[in-house]
């Protein structure tokens, strides 16, 4: 969100960052799928709903946050958004602790997503499931958003689909 009085701003994610890096630049199928995560600080104006999380144990101004993002082909981009959520779902399993996967209703979606899940863990303080992660996959508009340029071959490659992940962030976990 922007700085006041600056002509600044301060990032809500990574992942605009990471896939941001490629813009411009023609990516040889060859080198594809090229997987990147990044661990960052995070800002968000709200600062929580209601609860204990108006409070801000659960939404905070604040956070460290990491993304796990591919750049595949259109036709992989379903294989890795289902890996990627997995790993968030073994993170809780392997400790034992309760996790769902959500898959979200088109409604409920952002604009330029497939398809999206959020991963929710048990809190046994208060007795319910909240969101520790989400998944979206994009289709290829935010790829052609980075203005790479076509291949040699007229119309020889498509944008390559930047499916993401947001395994579990530490203010939640």
């Amino acid at each position: 969100y922007k700085i006041e009085g600056e002509d600044l701003y301060l990032i809500g994610t990574s992942e605009h960052s990471m896939i941001g890096r490629f813009q411009g630049q023609l990516i040889d199928k060859k080198s594809l799928p090229i997987k990147m995560t990044s661990y960052s600080p995070c800002f968000r104006k709200e600062g929580g709903s209601h609860g204990l999380e108006e409070r801000g144990l659960y939404r905070v101004h604040q956070f460290e946050k990491e993304e796990m993002i591919v750049l595949c082909e259109p036709e992989d981009s379903m294989k890795f958004y289902n890996e990627m959520w997995k790993y968030t779902v073994e993170v809780f399993r392997n400790m034992n602790v309760p996790v769902r996967q959500l898959e979200c209703c088109s409604g409920d979606l952002a604009d330029l997503k497939v398809k999206s899940c959020d991963i929710e863990a048990w809190s046994p303080r208060q007795e319910k499931y909240f969101e520790v992660g989400s998944c979206p996959t994009p289709p290829a508009p935010p790829a052609r958003r980075l203005r790479t340029p076509p291949p040699p071959a007229p119309r020889a490659n498509p944008p390559p689909h930047p499916p993401n992940n947001t395994p579990p962030t530490p203010p939640r976990t």
